[in-house]
């Protein structure tokens, strides 16, 4: 697999974590159309990378937020910007 795959989606409100879940399983699923099998296991482990920054996007910044996903022969990037206009304030974690 030269070229990297890749998908895009804006997502928000209450089930935005289980659509990011969604779409890592379609670009594995594209992945595999393109002749690339990634493991379950790094599967899951993407699921779970990419639903923590989206639960912190919609729960802290109060809004939707933007998924960028790519598998590279080498690497799998995920990429999670949030919408909010407002520069993120430190807060004190909770006890």
């Amino acid at each position: 697999m030269a070229a990297s795959i890749r998908r895009h989606r804006t997502i928000r409100g209450p089930w935005a974590a289980a659509e990011a879940r969604r779409e890592m399983h379609g670009l594995v699923a594209d992945a595999l159309l393109a002749g690339k099998a990634v493991s379950e296991v790094t599967e899951a482990d993407a699921m779970l990378v990419v639903s923590e920054p989206v639960s912190n996007a919609v729960r802290h910044a109060g809004g939707g937020c933007s998924v960028d996903l790519a598998l590279r022969p080498d690497a799998m990037d995920i990429d999670v910007s949030d919408h909010s206009r407002e520069p993120p304030r430190p807060q004190e974690p909770e006890p």
